[in-house]
């Protein structure tokens, strides 16, 4: 989204003529999800801000490190390829005076390493039902990406899924709960489902932007965006169920 409101002149030549900033001056903002719960239309509503420029899956995605992020291993190299492969275009968005946002959830797992790289940045935690993700997933055939962290001795894909869910989320909770309160906050899917445009406003004041119009919110909302096709799923995932329930009420 951010190519339409800069122009990719505007961030090439920004680029390409490196100004680099100390990394304690960068904005950032940082989405961490699962997927599958409306970052495609939370990118689209961070663009309206007349301070944000926001980018859902930018190269390099780094999806063969997702792994290594989730169990907290080769956090130096990670921490360096958050740094190689964002500084400079963080950097541009700085220059051009705005607040750089990725919403791909890919990167969920690297929060500690953003946070380490740009200080300043500010985390909302999207989520989910469980329910309502497992089935969006396996309407996508989620699993068919050989980068998708899977657990190898679960055959069932909603059940898989609905260990990912609760890994994902529990492991967002724990680091969260490390930051200081300004520097995040939770955001629920059914606030973009239902259109809740006075909740979604808060996003803004959180990360001090401009907060785009009602209207302008109203029209992105309605838009649909990587909505996959409706099929009869089974519901109910056995222990995941419970342990879900203990994740949404923390």
């Amino acid at each position: 989204m951010a190519d339409e409101k800069l122009g990719l002149k505007d961030v090439y030549v920004e680029l390409f003529t490196p100004n680099r900033f100390p990394p304690e001056e960068l904005r950032t903002c940082w989405v961490l999800s699962t997927g599958r719960c409306g970052t495609q239309t939370l990118d689209g509503l961070l663009s309206l801000s007349k301070g944000v420029a926001s980018f859902h899956e930018p190269m390099p995605r780094l999806h063969d490190y997702n792994e290594r992020g989730l169990y907290k291993t080769h956090t130096r190299l990670i921490k360096t390829l958050v740094h190689a492969s964002r500084i400079d275009i963080v950097s541009a968005i700085h220059q051009l005076g705005l607040l750089y946002a990725e919403c791909q959830h890919r990167w969920t797992f690297f929060a500690r390493q953003v946070k380490e790289v740009f200080p300043r940045t500010r985390f909302i935690w999207l989520q989910r039902d469980m329910d309502g993700f497992v089935r969006s997933a396996l309407q996508w055939h989620w699993f068919e990406d050989p980068t998708r962290i899977r657990p190898i001795w679960e055959k069932d894909e909603g059940k898989a899924l609905a260990w990912y869910w609760c890994k994902t989320n529990e492991w967002i909770r724990d680091f969260v709960e490390t930051l200081s309160e300004e520097d995040w906050m939770f955001l629920d899917f059914e606030t973009i489902r239902r259109h809740e445009v006075w909740e979604l406003a808060k996003i803004f004041g959180v990360l001090e932007v401009d907060t785009p119009s009602a209207g302008l919110m109203e029209v992105v909302l309605s838009q649909e965006r990587n909505r996959g096709k409706r099929r009869d799923i089974k519901k109910g995932w056995g222990d995941f169920d419970e342990r879900a329930k203990r994740i949404r009420a923390a």
